[in-house]
């Protein structure tokens, strides 16, 4: 089975809507490839070990969430994009477009392995909401086993409060108080994120907020995987979530 790349590509920006969202350099096909594509690879981060992976797994087409960006990156941003480029790899990313995927996006699939049923959602972010609020049965330890099934051992948690059942869920580091704060006005007690500062903590303990945090890569690989089985779906081509190296996840 093979299918065009730009039919890939124009099925991905619209189910994603990505003109809907400002962020220059972050959304779309980054790096052109061969004109048919027989696999895909989706990973969280274009790293190095994602695209020799990929290669390796026979994809022509990469999918990530994580774009390569200079200023985390570095020299490594432009060295990555020749890389591809050598290897005849495309290079599709979905960042805010992503994070703003109602159904699909890393908090919504972040909320079903915590057992969370998505009322709302939250956090304006690049044209999009990256956030969602809903309800969740039971006990906070609960939520917190369901989430380290999920994620593994990774996760840590403090509990600031007795209170339990509202849970905001922002993957990556949505970190900041103002995030925090916009979850506790409409009503949330728990705030699940990926990670976050000193400063994070110390808000979330001062205004009675429960925080859980799952490290950064394991609360957003469940977006990339939704865009793969949508790959799938929609054109019958393999697909493959090639994972980061277990001491960076």
């Amino acid at each position: 089975m093979r299918a065009r790349l730009v039919d890939v590509v124009a099925f991905l920006d619209e189910r994603l809507r990505i003109a809907a969202f400002d962020e220059p350099g972050a959304n779309g096909l980054l790096v052109d490839g061969p004109a048919e594509v027989e696999r895909v690879a989706v990973a969280v981060t274009t790293s190095y070990h994602a695209i020799r992976a990929a290669h390796a797994a026979g994809a022509r087409l990469l999918v990530t969430h994580h774009p390569t960006w200079e200023r985390f990156d570095g020299e490594h941003a432009a060295r990555k994009v020749a890389l591809l480029r050598e290897l005849g790899l495309a290079h599709y990313a979905a960042h805010s477009s992503l994070d703003g995927a109602e159904g699909i996006s890393n908090s919504d699939g972040l909320a079903r392995a915590a057992g969370v049923r998505v009322e709302r959602r939250f956090l304006a972010y690049c044209g999009g909401l990256a956030g969602v609020i809903g309800s969740a049965d039971g006990t906070f330890d609960e939520l917190v086993a369901r989430l380290r099934t999920a994620l593994g051992p990774h996760v840590a948690v403090w509990r600031n409060t007795d209170a339990f059942g509202r849970v905001a869920l922002a993957s990556g580091r949505a970190d900041a108080a103002a995030a925090i704060a916009e979850a506790r006005a409409l009503g949330a007690d728990t705030y699940v994120t990926g990670e976050g500062s000193m400063w994070t903590k110390l808000y979330a303990r001062e205004s009675g907020v429960s925080l859980v945090f799952g490290t950064h890569h394991l609360t957003e690989t469940f977006g990339v995987r939704s865009l793969a089985s949508e790959i799938e779906r929609r054109f019958g081509l393999p697909t493959g979530y090639v994972d980061e190296e277990e001491d960076i996840r």
